[in-house]
């Protein structure tokens, strides 16, 4: 699932928080600051923690290992000024939004639902107001608050009118359903969501999207299916980068062990060497394993993640007398390790 707070209007980040539009908040006009220097103090406070909000995203999700960790700092002056300055009073929806992305950015995501169901009741824009729910529902997802997240959503939805947006407000609502059991409200869902979307488009999310199709058709009972909406998903994304990136989360966390599962199964039906067969095999089998172990007594999925492993234990079974045969026929010692 990837969090809509990573696009909400303040800041406009966008690709993972590498651009931003310093001019949306626009502050006070000179003459409201020249009556009220705090006003001028604050405005200053606020810019920085736009550019604050900036620097961490590109430290915490840019990659490189060692920035994560200091990230942490960047959003500490940040989240301490904002909250001075909506605490003091009524101030614009932008500043609100802002001071939300950093209290999710600080895990403090109970504030941060405090903060955006506050300015929900001060009856925002429709553009503020949608892009408030979806920020709600991310924090939901993020506790496990199915009935509420659902809700966010669908309310969302009923007044964004961009199709970018739609399509990541209807793939996160799918798989809300599909946490619940509803797999036939997930599979149109996503095929909604998809829909919705352009060619860049695609290319910028419609990869994760197709994952997730690929995960609710399997667990509608066609994992054939499922299948091919993954080999879709990595014409766009071979590497699967989407699902990686450190600005995604899966909810419920186990939830993950099945898409690496299934695609790791996917790799192993596609894959034209022996090597890279026998590991996608191994790699989906421990996969499925993880699932099983993770899952609680009330997962809806976990008899089937069961019957799932099973197959892939019997495809690999089958993989391997094939592999001795082709060995044996070509003169080869027996038993020994697949190679390309």
């Amino acid at each position: 699932m990837k969090p809509s707070l990573a696009r909400a209007v303040l800041p406009m980040v966008l690709l993972a928080g590498v651009t931003l539009s310093l001019d949306v908040y626009a502050g006070p006009s000179v003459w409201k600051r020249a009556q009220d220097p705090q006003i001028s103090v604050h405005n200053d406070q606020i810019r920085e923690a736009q550019k604050a909000l900036v620097r961490y995203r590109r430290m915490r999700y840019g990659g490189d290992p060692q920035l994560p960790s200091l990230a942490e700092l960047v959003l500490r002056d940040a989240r301490r000024d904002l909250a001075r300055i909506v605490q003091a009073g009524s101030v614009e929806f932008s500043v609100r939004l802002l001071y939300a992305q950093v209290l999710y950015e600080s895990r403090a995501y109970d504030d941060a639902i405090v903060v955006l169901e506050k300015l929900l009741a001060d009856h925002p824009p429709a553009p503020v107001r949608a892009d408030a729910l979806g920020d709600l529902a991310v924090l939901h997802a993020h506790a496990g608050r199915r009935e509420q997240e659902i809700v966010a959503y669908t309310k969302a939805l009923e007044i964004e009118p961009h199709s970018g947006a739609r399509g990541r407000l209807l793939a996160n609502r799918a798989e809300a359903l599909m946490a619940i059991g509803d797999i036939t409200g997930s599979i149109e869902g996503y095929r909604e969501a998809l829909s919705s979307l352009t060619t860049l488009e695609m290319f910028l999310s419609g990869s994760t999207t197709l994952f997730g199709l690929g995960v609710a058709l399997d667990r509608s009972g066609n994992p054939e299916a499922g299948m091919q909406a993954i080999d879709l998903a990595r014409s766009y994304d071979p590497g699967d980068r989407g699902l990686r990136r450190p600005s995604w989360f899966f909810s419920p966390p186990h939830d993950g062990h099945w898409y690496w599962a299934l695609g790791a199964w996917t790799c192993a039906r596609r894959s034209s060497g022996w090597a890279a067969r026998s590991e996608c095999y191994e790699r989906s089998l421990d996969e499925w394993q993880r699932y099983i172990d993770k899952a609680p007594d009330s997962d809806p999925w976990v008899s089937l993640a069961r019957v799932r492993k099973q197959i892939v234990m019997r495809e690999r079974e089958r993989f391997e007398k094939d592999f001795e045969r082709q060995k044996k026929a070509a003169g080869l010692p027996s038993k020994g390790t697949p190679s390309p």
